[in-house]
């Protein structure tokens, strides 16, 4: 009697234990929001432990007691520990963990990461500390760089991207996109670049076939991330030509990271062929906000301020040209001043969300810019050969534009992770207002006789004006999917996506499918072989708008052509790069091809900075071409 006693009695207990349990469960995220698979879970010794899966999610029962200790580990993280005083139930424990960064001094990275998209990843911190360019290490100027890529010169940071304009790259700084100054006609007066590289984290580039998520542009796509400060940071430059100062700040739920650049090219400038005074100012300060107040919700905020002002008093300028045997010389003395302002200002605020494997947020931009040339100079200049003088004369320029324009924004967006897939789908809704004025002439003398010649009449050589109010709303949206899977075949990853975009000043409905795949083989993973295509828009802009009509000799009004439609581009892009070590060091070779089928063509003329474009779609043209690169250490390290 007593032995069955003792088996209910211990039966009843392990009973009433078995039900006093505690469930623990929950997701454990990096500081992006993305989930980390294979964190150890443990609750002590005895207790049990268990591993979070590919969705960052864990779930661990234990038996009730008074005090509970958790405990998260998972190499190249801290580890992250978590008490409960008396739990019961049903406990939830969700969590970011923060880089364990510890520099090891052994570890050697041999490999290149293989590109399997149209987006090329840059290290722009990097090259800005090594470049010796006059624009101080811009992450421009690095793009300018590469194959297929025209820089428009060594003192700016406007490019050209396989046969295409100024104006068709498009430039996002943390999904914010940005707007240049439109009125700079000269590199001497362009100022800083739009991204500061000492606040940059990574930098992509696209020259061709990019996914659908990226506006509207012909051309290409910079899409630069600024970083996260963990701690206090800073750094400081100061040259000859002005300076840099950068501050971070960061914490669990907090973080903002601050840039201040000021430039003076005058000691660049008073080594050009015009001597004058050169007195340029430029100044950039940007701002990055980062707040998480729980581990679902996040705000962000970006500002821009951008403001340069050029002054140029010219004195004369020498011109030699010619052969030995025929050697000529220009002179030009000259009176008068430009007085320029470019000022421009760029911000934005996120809310983001989180909820399972779907990312939300509502971003609010608004992009402010009021430019002024302003400018009246006049000239005396002599020709002439071995000393003998071949011809003299005066011209006198006058110049008056102003441009003010306002583009606010709200972009809806969320990204869902499906198994293999990832699943990104937007809503964008954009309005453009923007005023121009224009009144610009120029008259010429040529030896005592005005030119074109008119005996009853004063008249100018040229002569434009015009005053203009142009508004336009776009609405956009956009389907995206990633797949990404390892075969037998190889490691594949395939971007499919549709863009539709409508525009209401011209009525235009357009659809623009895209697609990018790549593969690395199982059998031969020192290759990466990439295929892109798809439709692409250029939405037309004021500039692209405007019409310029001749009304007498030489004397030109410019006209709003509300006909004008979106230029469009069907572009094929092919590449492939092979990984191998040469020297005991890494390398790698790149070829790319790429076709372009362009119809609607807005056509253009380009002097110095100065895009003019004729105002209607007037040709239809085709680019092809191949571009080759050889990157390595061709010195160790």
């Amino acid at each position: 009697m007593l032995r069955w006693l003792s088996i209910f009695f211990l039966t009843v207990t392990a009973l009433w234990q078995a039900s006093a349990s505690v469930v623990l469960r929950g997701r454990v995220t990096d500081y992006s929001g993305e989930p980390l698979e294979g964190v150890t879970v443990s609750l002590g010794t005895g207790r049990g432990a268990t591993l979070t899966d590919a969705k960052g999610m864990y779930r661990l029962t234990t038996a009730d007691t008074d005090t509970l200790r958790a405990s998260f580990r998972l190499l190249g993280y801290r580890e992250e520990r978590r008490t409960l005083l008396h739990p019961q139930g049903e406990m939830v424990i969700s969590l970011r963990m923060r880089p364990d960064e510890r520099e090891l001094e052994e570890v050697t990275v041999t490999d290149i990461r293989k590109r399997t998209d149209a987006m090329e990843r840059l290290d722009a911190r990097e090259y800005g500390r090594r470049a010796g360019d006059p624009t101080g290490g811009s992450v421009e100027a690095m793009v300018a760089t590469l194959p297929g890529v025209a820089g428009a010169g060594e003192l700016s940071g406007r490019y050209s991207v396989r046969g295409g304009s100024y104006d068709e790259n498009t430039v996002y700084v943390n999904g914010v996109e940005i707007y240049r100054p439109m009125l700079v006609a000269s590199q001497q007066a362009e100022g800083l670049s739009v991204v500061n590289p000492e606040m940059t984290a990574s930098v992509g580039f696209s020259s061709g076939g990019f996914a659908a998520r990226y506006a509207d542009r012909m051309s290409s796509v910079l899409d630069v991330a600024y970083r996260r400060p963990q701690a206090f940071e800073g750094s400081a430059t100061v040259s000859m030509m002005g300076g840099a100062l950068t501050l971070g700040q960061g914490s669990e739920r907090f973080a903002q990271l601050h840039g201040v650049r000021y430039k003076r090219n005058t000691s660049v400038l008073s080594t050009s062929d015009t001597k004058g005074e050169y007195d340029p100012d430029f100044f950039d300060w940007q701002s990055c906000l980062s707040w998480s107040p729980s581990r679902r919700w996040r705000v962000e905020a970006f500002f821009d301020a951008n403001l340069n002002t050029y002054r140029f008093a010219p004195a004369d300028r020498n011109t030699s040209f010619g052969t030995l045997d025929d050697a000529h010389r220009f002179k030009v003395y000259f009176d008068g001043c430009e007085h320029d302002r470019f000022n421009a200002f760029t911000g934005a605020a996120t809310v983001g969300y989180t909820t399972g494997n779907t990312d939300l947020s509502l971003q609010l931009s608004g992009f402010r810019t009021d430019e002024l040339v302003a400018y009246d100079i006049s000239g005396e200049y002599w020709l002439d050969q071995a000393g003998s003088e071949l011809g003299a004369g005066r011209y006198a320029e006058h110049q008056r534009n102003r441009l003010k324009a306002t583009v606010l924004s709200a972009l809806f967006q969320g990204t869902t992770r499906l198994s293999s897939h990832r699943l990104l789908y937007s809503l964008g809704v954009k309005r453009e207002h923007t005023e121009g004025r224009v009144s610009q002439w120029e008259r010429r003398d040529s030896a005592g006789y005005s030119l074109p010649l008119a005996p009853d009449a004063l008249r100018v050589y040229f002569a434009l004006r015009g005053n203009h109010d142009v508004s336009a709303s776009l609405v956009s949206a956009v389907v995206q999917d990633t797949w990404q899977r390892q075969t037998s075949a190889g490691f594949w990853n395939v971007t499919g996506g549709i863009r539709a975009t409508h525009r209401s000043s011209s009525g235009e409905f357009l659809v623009s499918p895209r697609l990018e795949a790549g593969l690395v083989p199982a059998g031969a993973p020192q290759w990466a072989f990439r295929l892109a295509g798809g439709v692409y828009y250029q939405l037309p802009f004021y500039r692209e708008m405007l019409l310029r009509r001749e009304i007498s000799p030489g004397e030109y009004v410019t006209e709003v052509n509300g006909d004008v439609r979106s230029q469009r581009s069907l572009q094929i892009v092919g590449g492939a790069d092979f990984n191998f070590r040469a020297f005991d060091r890494p390398f790698k070779f790149s070829a790319e091809a790429y076709y372009k089928a362009l119809s609607k063509i807005n056509p253009y003329e380009v002097e110095n900075l100065t895009v003019t474009y004729l105002g209607r779609n007037a040709a239809s043209g085709h680019v092809a071409g191949l571009d080759f690169k050889l990157f390595g250490q061709f010195v160790a390290g």
